[in-house]
């Protein structure tokens, strides 16, 4: 062979090499991680602010109690409803940026948008389980926000 084709050969190897180099440390390489911090503040700030908010001449957490024990409570007389009536149109004003999942538990009363909580995988941030007191003084449930990628 010329010292020409074996040069040329010699070429061809070395960009085989950087092509195959590059392809997997792009395959291996891991994606930037998201800051989840401030929605993760956000979502608490968000869960606070709910539980304080007024319903009904009333807080929101004493109508999410009322659901949980199942007591009449507000004009309608049925508090979970006053309670998802509420959720809709907070979260319609100020989680309309993002997917997520917002509900009380041990009751029916949520809001998911395009959110599956128990998916890992989506999850983006998980704001702390906001307890509800109940009226005998203990914590019935609580105020659940995820939200998702």
């Amino acid at each position: 062979m010329k010292r020409a084709q074996i040069e040329m050969i010699g070429l061809v190897f070395i960009v085989l090499l950087l092509v195959v180099g590059i392809m997997l440390y792009l395959r291996f390489s891991s994606p930037p991680e998201q800051n989840n911090e401030g929605t993760f503040q956000g979502a608490t700030s968000f869960l606070v602010a709910l539980k304080e908010s007024a319903v009904c001449d009333a807080s929101f957490e004493r109508v999410a109690a009322a659901c949980i024990e199942g007591h009449a409570f507000c004009d309608s007389g049925d508090p979970c409803l006053e309670a998802q009536l509420f959720m809709d149109e907070i979260t319609s004003e100020f989680l309309v940026q993002h997917k997520f999942n917002l509900s009380i538990e041990r009751t029916d009363v949520q809001v998911v948008v395009d959110c599956e909580s128990g998916d890992q995988r989506t999850l983006l941030a998980a704001a702390p389980r906001t307890p509800i007191v109940l009226s005998r003084g203990v914590i019935g449930g609580n105020i659940v926000l995820s939200i998702c990628r």
